[in-house]
């Protein structure tokens, strides 16, 4: 008798913390952010900071870059706050007609940087790299920035190697694969010992931007964390990451 009243408390015991489980599960708050790969670090940081001052709310954190960001609102697919890169360089009409609200994060230029540390120039030549430059992908907003550092004066002579992405962008000048090529001035900031401009382009105050939507799938957590993208936490990670200068 006691082994048959035992089996049925421990399912019910089961039974009820599967379903306070589940209840905190539904009740638990979600965050829908995308990222271009440039802010991916401030991003990362940025959530972080924030699910720790609001532990109710679960955030996913999608880092593509800004075109394909545009892509995915014009074809609406639910995001509730993009961290973009030059957004003002998105020419698609329908996303500026699906835009709420739009703050600036902090101004940047795409500079030419070149590769400053001596040791890097036997790779060069052994990969035969020496009289090559680095660009990012066409239609990218960095790429189009790049494009006003008077591109046919600037890289005239030389050989162009295409990043395809972000990461690959970055490897290019940190693994001494070309002498030099075209990226936002906060990576060189972050790599001074290897990393010189070289030429700079425009400034662009609204380079880094935070943007929400009119009608995000988590209105109430959008707006909340909209509002911490313009906030002093958010300040001081952009400083210490050398987004701001």
């Amino acid at each position: 008798m006691r082994l048959r009243q035992t089996i049925p408390s421990i399912l019910l015991a089961w039974a009820a913390t599967a379903a306070l489980m589940l209840t905190g599960c539904a009740n638990q708050d979600r965050l829908v952010v995308y990222a271009d790969p440039w802010l991916e670090d401030y991003a990362v940081q940025l959530c972080a900071a924030y699910e720790k001052e609001h532990p109710e709310t679960e955030i996913a954190l999608k880092v593509i870059s800004t075109e394909v960001i545009a892509q995915h609102i014009h074809f609406g697919q639910p995001i509730d706050v993009a961290l973009c890169f030059a957004s003002d360089r998105i020419q698609d009409r329908e996303v500026w007609a699906e835009l709420a609200d739009q703050s600036t994060l902090a101004g940047s230029e795409i500079v030419e940087a070149k590769v400053s540390d001596p040791r890097f120039l036997p790779k060069f030549k052994a990969l035969g790299t020496t009289e090559h430059v680095m660009i990012e992908a066409s239609d990218r907003p960095s790429r189009l920035l790049a494009d006003a550092i008077d591109p046919v004066k600037g890289i005239r002579g030389r050989q162009v190697v295409i990043a395809n992405f972000q990461r690959q962008a970055e490897d290019y000048l940190l693994r001494g694969w070309v002498p030099s090529g075209y990226v936002p001035v906060h990576f060189v900031r972050q790599n001074p010992l290897l990393l010189q401009v070289i030429a700079t382009g425009e400034h662009e105050g609204n380079a880094f931007s935070a943007m929400i939507f009119k009608d995000p799938p988590h209105p109430a957590q959008a707006s909340s964390f909209f509002a911490f993208t313009n906030s002093e936490k958010s300040r001081q990670i952009l400083g210490e990451l050398k987004i701001l200068p």
